[in-house]
């Protein structure tokens, strides 16, 4: 009998022993949704294809796992219906929304400043 309650006390221990040295639990929950973040951001599929607009010049579709995110006929930030005068212009937009997409993960706004600094 003092034997069993002796391997019994021993276990106790080291059971209370290894759990002091784990993480406490809101680290390990931090990780957890870290880890489920990348997962997502990692499986996101982004694609965009230029497309000639309706008013006059270019613009993008940006699609996002397979689904039509965005479609910009025009110069986003820009008064008016006038889309991009050449297709790298429009390329060059839409590399930039899609880094904003994945750096915020969610819908990217710009401005009229970022869209002539990206242009010129």
């Amino acid at each position: 009998m003092k034997n069993i309650v002796l391997f019994i006390c021993i276990q106790l221990f080291i059971l209370n022993f290894t759990a002091a040295q784990k993480l406490p639990v809101n680290t390990l929950k931090k990780e957890k949704q870290k880890t489920f973040v990348k997962k997502e951001i990692a499986s996101m599929q982004i694609d965009f294809f230029l497309i000639k607009s309706e008013q006059s010049g270019y613009g993008y579709d940006i699609y996002r796992d397979g689904n039509l995110y965005i479609h910009q006929t025009t110069i986003p930030s820009i008064g008016g219906n006038k889309g991009f005068a050449d297709t790298t212009s429009a390329a060059k937009i839409a590399r930039f929304i899609i880094k904003k997409m994945i750096k915020t993960d969610a819908l990217p706004t710009i401005s009229k400043e970022e869209v002539t600094m990206i242009i010129k």
